[in-house]
């Protein structure tokens, strides 16, 4: 949409909802003069008009700014700069309400989500415990193997630093698929 056109629409829909001509020419002429001054400051044309927004929305303003009553516009026309100067936009869908069986179906869900996920929790923290604990214990082991041989105490410590990692990977595990869990209740998966 050009400027000429964007001035066209603005001053049929001031026709349209009865703004009288003198007042129709002077919100015409300001638009006119703030469209100059917009250009000096170094916008494009399809910027000031962007700026503007739709010609219907100006015209409702300046209605509703002089007391008249605001006429309702069942569907919206939107700008767009390629093809067509104004694509039709269906009217957005009413909300449906959730009944009742609907609502008790959503808690139920959500008290079962929950309770799985606070025992997912709970065995994961107690499994990360106990490999972590297991850990622990095969190191205090191998120590007593540093006198008989140090390659068998190389070796179970060794296998307690993997014990250790194994707990940690289970702990980063139960996290993320908390986190998960998480999402689920919340709906945002």
């Amino acid at each position: 949409m050009n400027k000429r056109s964007w001035f066209k629409q603005l001053d049929r829909e001031l026709s349209v909802r009865g703004t009288p001509k003198d007042e129709r020419k002077e919100v015409l002429n300001y638009y006119n003069e703030m469209y100059r001054d917009k250009l000096e400051d170094g916008l494009t044309e399809r910027e000031v008009l962007r700026e503007f927004g739709f010609p219907e929305d100006v015209a409702d303003s300046v209605n509703y700014e002089d007391g008249r009553k605001r006429q309702r516009i069942v569907y919206r026309e939107e700008y767009h700069d390629y093809d067509r100067d104004y694509e039709v936009r269906e009217k957005p869908r009413k909300k449906r309400r959730r009944g009742f069986l609907a609502t008790i179906l959503k808690l139920i869900f959500s008290i079962v989500f929950g309770i799985a996920l606070i025992a997912l929790s709970i065995m994961f923290f107690i499994a990360h415990i106990a490999v972590i604990l297991a850990g622990i214990a095969v190191m205090i082991v191998s120590f007593t193997l540093i006198t008989q041989s140090i390659s068998a105490f190389l070796m179970v410590i060794g296998a307690g630093f993997v014990v250790l990692a194994v707990g940690e990977l289970i702990h980063l595990f139960g996290h993320l698929s908390c986190k998960c869990f998480k999402r689920l209740v919340k709906g945002r998966a």
